[in-house]
């Protein structure tokens, strides 16, 4: 499968993605094209995804072994992430995959648009089905061919979302959704980047 220029010509790097968010936010605007997204409840996702973000930027540290890696990658990579604002699994990812790229020397190039702006795209990417962000692209930067994908979690977190479904679908009173949230995001703070390191960029946990 191969993308083209006209497909990644609208993507953002990472201080214009963040930039545009914080923009949004501003405006009292969770989307930039889904106008029913632009409600209380989402903003507040925003505003703590951005707290999110900012700390990662401030904190994430490249484990060695993907320094090692990054070091010993001979050919580069142009990696385009579908992503929002409001997605509370992108604050904790989108950040790291900046510090990766950052990190690889040039060797690596994070671009990122927006899902609800490219649906084509993001349709041709769906995990079990559904448009799950982020969702990482990865092309070959002369071709523009895909040479693989990762997303839109690490394993272990993408194990909970599928186990809370699953016990959402058998007893709706299970489990309620905001608790899961919670769930999912002190895991991210209990693996401290690692698995997404790990899995995005060596494609093993």
């Amino acid at each position: 499968m191969q993308l083209t220029h006209e497909q990644i010509a609208p993507s953002l790097s990472y201080p214009e993605y963040l930039s545009l968010v914080e923009s949004l936010y501003a405006q009292g605007k969770s989307s930039r094209s889904v106008e029913s997204l632009n409600t209380p409840e989402m903003l507040e996702y925003v505003k703590m995804n951005l707290h999110r973000m900012h700390r990662l930027d401030k904190t994430c540290a490249l484990l060695p072994e993907v320094q090692a890696h990054l070091a010993a990658m001979a050919k580069p990579e142009l990696w385009i992430c579908l992503s929002e604002g409001w997605c509370g699994d992108a604050s904790q990812i989108v950040p790291v995959l900046h510090k990766i790229a950052d990190g690889s020397g040039g060797k690596i190039q994070l671009r990122i648009l927006l899902r609800d702006e490219h649906l084509d795209l993001m349709d041709q990417f769906l995990t079990n089905g559904g448009r799950a962000v982020p969702k990482v692209i990865k092309l070959d930067p002369d071709t523009l061919q895909v040479i693989g994908e990762w997303g839109p979690r690490p394993v272990a977190a993408q194990e909970m979302v599928l186990e809370f479904k699953r016990k959402s679908q058998e007893n709706p009173d299970a489990i309620k959704y905001k608790d899961m949230v919670a769930a999912i995001h002190k895991w991210y703070a209990d693996d401290h980047t690692v698995s997404i390191q790990r899995e995005s960029l060596m494609g093993r946990n």
